[in-house]
């Protein structure tokens, strides 16, 4: 919500009285000129979440340092200067700020343009205009963010128009994207399997078979003898037989 300060100089006895002008030879007085408000404004930025000081920050050098999503506060000061009189009241002042891309009020985001009727300011007297505004930027970067004021005078008209800045600048803090630990597949190993060889002998021919001659006065059957265990059994065997026949 805005806020509205009016300070006034002027006390309510305290109105100054106009000093005569020095008297011409001859018996003539020189007219004195008509008072007249003299207005003037002020802008100034302050990170409410830094809780940074209020500053003018009038120019990209003395910019208030900001970050995405913090808060600010502008405070625009509109002052009549003008001498004390009756006549020389800044009548139908209006405050107008057009916020720049990058900011929105934390009153109403979708509000772009701040437009406060403020009325008389006398002289002597000021009004201060407070709002809060959030940090919106997605680039780093100054931002001027103007406030401006209209106001007649009663006596001589519309008084000019006058405008004063106040910039912030805009840091972007770095994404820190969290690095994930990437796994290693673990290597496949092949075990290579031995089987071993069969250990196979070749056997040895078998022997011929061997003709037996009975060459003594017995009979005998013939039989075959292998170059073998059991060939040598038989053959044993046939030697008893004939030795047994010939005792």
């Amino acid at each position: 919500m805005n806020k509205r300060i009016v300070t006034s100089a002027m006390s309510a006895l305290g109105i100054a009285l106009l000093v005569s002008a020095p008297v011409y030879a001859c018996g003539s007085k020189q007219p004195q000129p008509q008072p007249a408000p003299v207005g003037s404004i002020t802008k100034s930025v302050e990170n409410v979440s830094t809780n940074s000081a209020l500053s003018n920050a009038n120019n990209v050098t003395t910019a208030v340092a900001v970050k995405t999503g913090d808060t600010v506060e502008y405070v625009v000061v509109i002052s009549n200067n003008g001498q004390p009189g009756s006549n020389n009241a800044m009548v139908n002042t209006v405050l107008t700020d057009n916020l720049p891309s990058g900011i929105e009020l934390t009153s109403n985001s979708s509000q772009r343009t701040i437009t406060d009727n403020i009325g008389s300011i006398q002289a002597g007297s000021k009004v201060t205009e407070q709002y809060q505004a959030k940090v919106t930027a997605t680039q780093s970067g100054p931002i001027e963010n103007e406030a401006c004021y209209t106001a007649d005078n009663t006596q001589n008209g519309s008084l000019p128009r006058a405008c004063d800045a106040a910039y912030i600048n805009v840091t972007i803090p770095p994404v820190v994207v969290p690095v994930k630990p990437v796994s290693t597949p673990p290597v496949a190993t092949t075990t290579a399997v031995t089987t071993p060889a069969p250990n196979v002998t070749q056997a040895a021919p078998a022997a011929a078979p061997t003709a037996l001659v009975n060459t003594g006065p017995g009979s005998f059957v013939p039989v075959l003898v292998l170059t073998t265990i059991a060939g040598y059994i038989a053959s044993v065997i046939f030697k008893k037989r004939q030795l047994s026949k010939s005792l």
